[in-house]
């Protein structure tokens, strides 16, 4: 039986979905039929958290080992096998089960301009109808620590942008040589390209090319919320994946995609806020540039300008969150994470 040869890890909306749908398009990719899993995320904190607040039992769709083998038990003979599961780069006890049972796997993430990020987490929930404060007392309420009763993920918006601190369990697990890293402003700029990259670090052929017409999970301020609410991701996976066939979903399900996307009109995040949260990640930007070896001051342009109170090195991680790294096609010597997070 084949279990993955490479995993996904995040970050959330960072393009991960459409991701999961261009490497499952490859001939020689074979994918696990259940996009986030959350196998490997699924550990006694995941568990007691379930019991609490049973409503994100939904989020752990695989428990078991079992349920998890079964995902890969007809491949093909697929060169490279895979799932996505962004919860895994939040998740500080997945690197070493992963590392158990997989061995050498290869670990791909894909990180966002963190102020974007959480500006496009919150949308997302708002748009669920799970959150109803505005994004300014959102990231007040984080800051200050309130609102931690929230179920799973609700309330990190913040701390899920912190991406060097939590990258570098992968590192220390798998080594920098496993690790590859993609930019989402590269993968908007230059799809083709970063598949190429991608398609190169599993091990399959580079030159194919996938349809990339069809953009997925993405998030704004819809026009009509009558289409809006026709076209709602869940329901028509649900639907499509039950009655109809694979030749005859998947082309529907790109065209409701798109008609979802093309009734969306970009929000965006304040430039008060902007400002605000900019200089709040700034000493996390900083690190994850030494550990990527790339410029990143595109995301914080104004992070020498002023410093915040509670700024991201004050802010306490909780006890699920990770940290990990590397940048496209750059490279990290052995020890470089050791000696960048001390």
């Amino acid at each position: 039986m084949t279990l993955p040869t490479f995993i996904v890890i995040g970050a959330g909306k960072a393009g991960t979905t459409s991701i999961y749908h261009y490497l499952a398009q490859h001939p020689d990719v074979h994918m696990s039929r259940v996009k986030e899993t959350c196998y490997f995320a699924y550990d006694d904190a995941a568990q007691q958290l379930t019991k609490t607040h049973p409503q994100t039992a939904e989020y752990y769709r695989v428990k078991t080992l079992a349920e998890y083998r079964s995902l890969f038990t007809d491949t093909g003979g697929a060169k490279a096998v895979g799932e996505v599961s962004p919860q895994y780069i939040y998740t500080h006890t997945a690197p070493p089960r992963m590392r158990q049972l997989l061995g050498d796997v290869r670990i791909i993430a894909v990180l966002r301009n963190p102020v974007e990020r959480a500006f496009s987490s919150y949308c997302m929930y708002r748009d669920q109808g799970k959150e109803t404060r505005s994004f300014e007392q959102a990231i007040d309420d984080e800051i200050r620590g309130v609102g931690q009763e929230l179920p799973w993920g609700w309330h990190h918006y913040l701390d899920r942008g912190r991406y060097a601190r939590m990258l570098q369990p992968y590192y220390l697990a798998f080594g920098s040589d496993r690790v590859h890293i993609e930019l989402f402003e590269d993968f908007q700029a230059d799809a083709p390209e970063v598949m190429r990259r991608i398609y190169r670090f599993i091990g399959v052929d580079q030159s194919f090319c996938p349809d990339l017409s069809t953009q997925y999970n993405a998030t704004g301020r819809p026009r009509n919320r009558l289409v809006h609410m026709l076209t709602h991701k869940r329901q028509w996976t649900t639907v499509l994946k039950n009655q109809l066939p694979k030749w005859v979903r998947e082309p529907l399900y790109k065209c409701v995609m798109k008609a979802r996307r093309a009734n969306l009109e970009r929000i965006a995040v304040p430039d008060h806020t902007r400002v605000r949260l900019e200089s709040w990640f700034a000493d996390d930007v900083r690190q994850l540039e030494k550990m990527l070896l790339r410029n990143l001051s595109h995301w914080s342009p104004r992070r020498d300008e002023s410093t915040m109170v509670g700024a991201a090195t004050a802010y306490p991680l909780n006890a699920n969150t990770a940290m990990t790294t590397n940048a496209g096609p750059a490279t990290i010597e052995s020890g470089t994470v050791e000696k960048i997070m001390g």
